[in-house]
């Protein structure tokens, strides 16, 4: 919508033109930041998951002073082998 007045016209366009490149810019931002929040997220989360799977480690790791350590083995029933009749 043209005034009438011809500088302030040309003035007004160049404005928003400005305005237009300094909100693709604030939008280009917008995006590097979301990525860089997104990546923050994404090593805060391996890094927990990392901590919990260390500490269900420890807890299910089998300790080697209980349980039987002989040389027997698990008695097997008849049928368990093949060699069985």
């Amino acid at each position: 919508s043209r005034t009438g007045n011809v500088a302030f016209d040309d003035w007004r366009e160049k404005e928003l033109e400005r305005l237009a490149e300094e909100r693709r810019k604030l939008d280009e931002m917008l995006n590097e930041f979301d990525e860089y929040a997104r990546e923050l997220r994404r090593a805060k989360d391996q890094e927990e998951f990392d901590r919990f799977m260390a500490e269900r480690n420890k807890r299910t790791a089998p300790t080697t002073t209980s349980g039987p350590t002989g040389a027997t083995g698990p008695k097997r029933g008849k049928g368990s082998n093949l060699l069985d009749d």
